[in-house]
């Protein structure tokens, strides 16, 4: 049984951390809106099974499906939330209307598998960005299995749901060191996205927690110079200090039993290779990664209320080649500890060079 380091804040990137535990009912965890009327009326919910395509950059489709009971089962799964925010004195989260958990808890459940990527080879940063997520995005994703018919009414669900949250707050420690936890209260994420999927035998639990801070105008990616741009209005004063890219390789379909037997493991942001850092004039020397590509943004204004970023993908794109790049905008001076780096998005970008 693996034990794994809890995701750490870095210019490199953390590490999601896993947990494997065993109950008398089976139970798998893996690490990683008060306003649910909004959620309704964005989907049509109205407590009736949705389901949707969406087409992806890479021209297949992700099928989102919702059970009948779900509003029910997310307010739920959100009153736990907040309340386990709240005994750490942490303000609570808001419901996303970003589909990402719900997609991938749906998935686990029909195709029979349970990891962190899926059939896809998509890790979760790039199902987020998929179905349009553009703020930064860390996962929970837990599961409970029962050799007989346990989950079938509402309650049944609920009381699973509330078993498997307990379990990343509370009982989180020896298996993952406490890095379901620390996602679940970390005071900068402000919305969730959650998804529930369920048979008679088995519940499939997703947290996606989100730093939304961002209102980023689109596109972000202009393929013709190979720029990126990062600006919109922002929900509170920002003072980002740096981009920062990570590589992955090409997502390639994995098959469940794969997924079951190899990919039962932690994720990260993929390969570092530097990214954007401003340089504030003449005067001051100019910061740069100590390994990696550094380049300047052609533009860096940041106000109270906008950000306005833009930089160029091409030297990452020619040293790397076709993949993805996730660019992950981060700021010290967002969290009280100035050593404590805050990401504001995790937004992949899928290259075929």
């Amino acid at each position: 049984m693996e034990a794994p380091l809890p995701p750490s804040k870095s210019h490199v990137g953390g590490v999601i951390a896993i947990c494997l535990s065993l109950a008398v009912v089976i139970i798998i965890i893996f690490f990683a809106m008060t306003n649910l009327s909004l959620f309704t009326n964005l989907f049509n919910l109205s407590n009736s099974a949705t389901t949707l395509s969406v087409s992806t950059v890479t021209g297949t489709n992700l099928t989102i499906a919702y059970p009948p009971n779900y509003n029910t089962l997310a307010n739920y799964s959100l009153s736990l939330i907040n309340a386990d925010r709240a005994s750490f004195n942490v303000s609570g989260v808001t419901l996303s209307p970003i589909q990402s958990a719900q997609e991938h808890a749906y998935s686990m459940l029909v195709n029979g598998y349970f990891s962190h990527w899926d059939t896809q080879g998509f890790k979760p940063y790039m199902r987020y960005t998929i179905v349009n997520g553009t703020g930064e995005v860390e996962e929970n994703v837990a599961f409970e299995s029962s050799s007989i018919p346990a989950f079938v009414t509402t309650s049944q669900v609920e009381t699973a749901i509330s078993t498997l949250e307990h379990d990343m707050v509370y009982n989180d420690e020896a298996c993952c060191q406490n890095g379901h936890l620390l996602n679940i209260i970390n005071p900068y994420h402000n919305r969730v996205s959650i998804g529930i999927e369920y048979n008679s035998t088995n519940v499939y639990f997703v947290e996606d927690f989100e730093n939304y801070y961002i209102n980023l105008n689109t596109p972000i990616f202009t393929s013709s110079n190979q720029s990126v741009t990062l600006q919109g209005s922002t929900f509170t004063p920002l003072s980002p200090d740096s981009v920062i890219v990570f590589y992955d390789p090409t997502p390639a379909p994995i098959n469940a039993s794969i997924l079951n037997s190899e990919y039962q493991k932690p994720y990260d942001e993929g390969t570092f290779l530097g990214g954007a850092i401003p340089c504030p004039g003449s005067l001051q020397p100019c910061d740069k990664f100590t390994e990696g590509i550094t380049v300047r943004p052609g533009i860096w204004d940041l106000t109270n209320s906008s950000v306005d970023i833009v930089f160029s993908l091409q030297q990452f794109i020619n040293e790397d080649g076709s993949g993805v790049y996730t660019i992950y905008l981060t700021q010290n001076t967002f969290a009280s500890n100035p050593n404590d780096t805050e990401s504001l998005t995790s937004i992949s970008i899928f290259i075929q060079a």
